[in-house]
């Protein structure tokens, strides 16, 4: 029963003594740490460890962390293991305690990297929608600044117009007009 209880989770269960020897596993344990079945069946500690060690981002930190709890078997310990491959689990450490006094060592590991992708890949889309609502504003902003411009520019090349056919032929103002008249249409061409 008590096999039966550890199998039915999704989480990698390693139960160790206080010498840190295995005392029972589930097979998502094996699975997740992709233990080869002929070493996790044998229970060689050091070579398992070693087996793991070797898919860690940062092996020595792993390491730290397990010697630091069994050399004190009362702690508890919650930290996030990185793999060189990508994965992210989550090491839960408690010690198992009979009779008020600690036995040994439970470790529980989640799986935690798809949440993560996950997360990264929404914080990702968050940015890229506020990227979009900047600009779709800027945008916006833009398209009004340019529909004001041109009415201005309208009402000045209105004026130049009228001006024109007000001034007599030979006017001396007659240029300055019609430089008026090129730089309102130049600026709405711009617009």
């Amino acid at each position: 029963l008590q096999q039966a209880t550890i199998e039915s989770t999704t989480d990698g269960i390693l139960v160790v003594d206080l010498q840190a020897h295995w005392a029972g596993f589930n097979r998502r344990f094996v699975d997740m740490w992709r233990i080869p079945p002929e070493l996790a069946n044998r229970g060689d500690d050091a070579r398992v460890l070693e087996h793991v060690r070797e898919q860690l981002s940062d092996p020595d930190a792993f390491r730290a962390k397990v010697e630091e709890l069994y050399s004190h078997p009362e702690a508890s310990s919650f930290d996030e293991v990185g793999f060189r491959d990508g994965r992210v689990f989550e090491r839960y450490s408690l010690p198992q305690m009979l009779d008020g006094k600690p036995v040994g060592r439970v470790w529980s590991f989640r799986d935690v990297t798809d949440a993560r992708r996950q997360a990264i890949a929404m914080r990702d889309t968050e940015r890229r929608w506020s990227q979009t609502q900047k600009l779709e504003a800027l945008g916006r902003l833009a398209g009004g600044v340019a529909h004001d411009f041109n009415n201005m520019l309208l009402a000045i090349l209105g004026e130049a117009e009228l001006l024109s056919l007000a001034l007599p032929d030979g006017s001396p103002h007659r240029e300055s007009v019609e430089n008026i008249r090129n730089a309102g249409r130049r600026s709405a061409a711009l617009t």
